[in-house]
């Protein structure tokens, strides 16, 4: 008798734990709840299933991958993000981030073709049939929004009122209505800019109809950045008096941009949201200056509310200074310190909070400073949360007796925080770190203590941060003398010799303002006196040089030979500048003239034939 074949189907590949996810569920689990939430936005079922059907295909393969591979790694992750892709949200939020949900998705397809590629599967069909769905996906997703929102001829569309009542608190209304208007600005050629500016002008004209809501309508803002927008490194790399300092990303016309992010240390309320908005306003309007962090934007209406300013890879001038090959560019970098104070002054701000953790090290050595101007919003301090009020605490060991005695802060009490500053930046502590209590301290300044000098330091730089540091106001310098000193503390460093240049191949001293430093070759700015990375003084020594090994054009034949004359105002503009670091110095050039404005090969603007090698005082 024969046998019947009878075919046996293979076991199941078995699913894997998905991280990320409440509970850890098994991987084809999560596909089955995946499919199962399609509905909750039907405007996006097109795109959304094209998306599962790509996980779904890839999964048996990812399966059998060792638990530590890295496209098994990214399968997980790119799952919890659809996942969360999929939670439910209002109508009124799905127009205003419907392009960022395609981009979304669009970047989860380009993530799966790495791991099709990776797992064997980079021939198959599935491969790139989406691409070929992917118009007609955002199509539908245009059109079933419209339909949703001003109806069909079977089905009457969305009121203002339904869209505004669908949403929980005023709070959120507004954050949904300022979404909407970012979207606006930020996308000119969306189909779907239409609809969604009809949208926000017939619910603002709702919310102005009806009485006892004054609150739901929003401020509108260019600096607004949605909190969706924005994803925190897992811990903060700093902590300051008014919040916690950590890196992140923002994504931003469809790229994510490294960031810093600044969360405060405020309570949920309507004072502190106002609070809040009123200091991110100001600083948005501060004109641009190197040494102040870029402010990119923020959000007052999220709990915590955050700014969102450029990235500063270096960390903390503290963290950075500690680092031996950085110590000897402790005078350079304060240098640009005290110019950003110097920015704030002829702002009218005093910074009110300088301390190592809110000066922060960014490209090329560039220091930035934030967190300024909040104690001058007293609204903020009321708010502060008791974290806050932990951190105030510990940052008297940086304030100055008059602070302490709660006199309003003055410009003169940010001189002294920079002296501290310079102390911490030394000790790689705190001040006053022998002393543990903070209390202990607050006495000691109180009583007109001052704190004991760090090891290592000259009595010239140990007489100067005294003075900074002392306990009377009245007995600082400003902050051009600060400079001004700071300044001298350099250039005895980089000593600069200064001898006529003599044409007929006789030792000559050149001096410049180099727009590279040629110590370490690294790119200065042409206001830099002093270079960002290694802290060589930028008026630049050239000694024993041979014209003919500096290869130089005078001005007037570099601009005519090579028809640079939109240069013309550029190189004039960085003659300026050299002449106001000699004059600085004290020096003057006292022989300025065509031929003695020199170019070299290297474009760089360079001041030669100086008829006096002499300081000012000493020809007077």
């Amino acid at each position: 008798m024969e046998m019947e074949d009878v075919s046996i189907e293979p076991e199941p590949v078995p699913g894997f734990p998905v991280y990320g996810l409440r509970g850890t569920p098994d991987s084809r689990e999560v596909l089955k709840q995946v499919a199962d939430r399609f509905r909750r936005m039907p405007e996006n079922d097109g795109l959304y299933r094209g998306l599962f059907a790509r996980f779904e295909f890839a999964h048996d393969p990812v399966a059998t991958l060792d638990s530590q591979s890295k496209p098994k790694h990214q399968y997980c992750d790119d799952l919890v993000c659809f996942v969360k892709l999929l939670r439910r949200k209002s109508l009124l939020e799905r127009l205003a981030r419907s392009e960022k949900m395609i981009s979304t998705i669009y970047n989860l397809h380009f993530r799966l073709d790495s791991i099709f590629e990776s797992v064997g599967l980079g021939e198959t069909p599935e491969m790139t049939q989406w691409k070929t769905e992917w118009a007609a996906g955002c199509a539908d997703q245009c059109q079933k929004l419209t339909d949703l929102i001003q109806g069909t001829p079977g089905r009457p569309g969305a009121t203002s009122r339904m869209l505004v009542n669908e949403i929980r608190g005023h709070k959120r209304v507004k954050e949904m209505l300022m979404d909407l208007s970012v979207e606006l600005k930020g996308n000119q050629v969306s189909q779907l800019r239409p609809l969604k500016q009809a949208t926000l002008d017939h619910i603002l004209a709702y919310l102005q109809s009806q009485p006892n809501v004054p609150e739901f309508i929003p401020r509108l803002f260019d600096w607004y950045i949605s909190k969706k927008d924005v994803t925190l490194a897992a811990e903060p790399f700093g902590n300051g008096t008014y919040g916690a300092v950590s890196r992140g990303t923002w994504c931003h016309n469809d790229v994510d941009q490294d960031v810093v992010v600044k969360t405060l240390y405020l309570e949920a309320s309507d004072a502190a949201e106002g609070s809040f908005l009123d200091l991110l306003d100001f600083w948005s309007k501060l004109p641009p200056h190197p040494s102040i962090l870029k402010l990119h934007g923020g959000c007052h209406l999220s709990t915590p509310p955050f700014f969102v300013c450029e990235e500063a890879f270096g960390g903390s001038i503290v963290d950075f200074l500690a680092k031996e090959e950085n110590k000897s560019k402790f005078w350079p970098m304060f240098f640009h310190v005290a110019e950003g104070l110097q920015f704030l002054r002829d702002q009218k701000i005093v910074h009110g909070n300088l301390k190592g953790s809110n000066i922060l090290v960014g490209d090329l050595n560039s220091v930035k400073l934030l967190d300024f101007g909040c104690s001058s919003i007293r609204t903020i301090s009321a708010g502060l949360s008791q974290k806050s009020a932990n951190a105030q605490n510990s940052a008297v060991r940086w304030k100055p007796k008059e602070i302490l005695q709660e006199e309003e802060p003055r410009f003169e009490s940010d001189i002294y925080s920079l002296g501290m500053c310079m102390i911490e930046a030394l000790t790689v502590e705190a001040p006053f770190a022998e002393m543990l209590d903070d209390q202990e301290v607050i006495d000691f300044i109180l009583r007109g203590g001052s704190h004991p000098r760090p090891d290592g330091l000259t009595d010239v730089a140990w007489t100067f941060i005294s003075q900074l540091c002392a306990v009377n106001y009245g007995d600082r310098p400003n902050i051009d003398e600060a400079i001004q000193q700071i300044r001298q503390l350099l250039v005895e460093e980089h000593t600069i010799q200064l001898n006529s240049l003599d044409t007929k191949n006789k030792e000559t001293t050149e001096t410049f303002a180099a727009t590279s430093c040629p110590e370490c070759d690294s790119s200065a700015a042409v206001e830099d006196s002093f270079c960002r990375y290694c802290g060589y003084c930028v008026l630049v020594s050239v000694e024993n040089a041979q014209p003919e090994s500096i290869k130089l054009d005078t001005l007037t034949k570099y601009l005519r030979e090579a028809h640079r004359g939109n240069e013309v105002w550029q190189k004039l503009f960085e003659v300026g500048l050299a002449l106001q670091d000699l004059h600085g110095q004290r020096i003057f050039h006292g022989d300025l003239k065509p031929t003695n404005i020199l170019v070299g090969r290297d474009g760089r603007t360079k001041l030669a034939g100086f008829k006096f090698s002499g300081k000012v005082d000493e020809l007077a």
